[in-house]
């Protein structure tokens, strides 16, 4: 089976991951994170999101963890972080 992904013109792909039953794909291009159903080949989600640094689907493919990276002016000066 081959799945053909629509290009996203002018947008770069940041980092890309498969589940690990192989039935989704997620990957950031700059501006959204976008979930992706390999199986039924269409897309599941779009999300708008600050940078995205890192994804990892759960082993049971059910949860995507994102990270980014930290940045002191992510918060505002009032926010303390313990």
């Amino acid at each position: 089976m081959c799945i053909l992904f629509f290009r996203e013109s002018g947008k770069n792909c940041k980092c890309l991951e498969f589940s690990p039953d192989g039935s989704r794909a997620a990957w950031y291009n700059g501006t959204a994170l976008q979930i992706y159903d390999v199986v039924k080949d269409r897309t599941l989600h779009t999300i708008e999101c600050a940078p995205l640094t890192y994804l990892q689907f759960s082993p049971k493919s059910t949860i995507l963890a994102t990270w980014q990276v930290y940045s002191s002016g992510m918060f505002h000066s009032s926010t303390k972080l313990n």
